[in-house]
């Protein structure tokens, strides 16, 4: 058991390890969306209270 653990612990160091945060690109775009739904979503519901 203590020989799998060894080669598991080797095998995780030669793997490179991943970066998990999303590129500030990602998140502007995100931000783009997310403003564009609000404004069509706002833009519906005026339409439909007649303001």
């Amino acid at each position: 058991m203590a020989k799998i653990e060894e080669l598991d612990e080797s095998a995780a160091k030669l793997r490179p390890k991943k970066n998990h945060q999303p590129s500030r690109f990602f998140v502007f775009v995100d931000y783009i969306f997310l403003f564009l739904f609000i404004v069509f979503l706002s833009f519906i519901v005026f339409k439909i209270l007649g303001v």
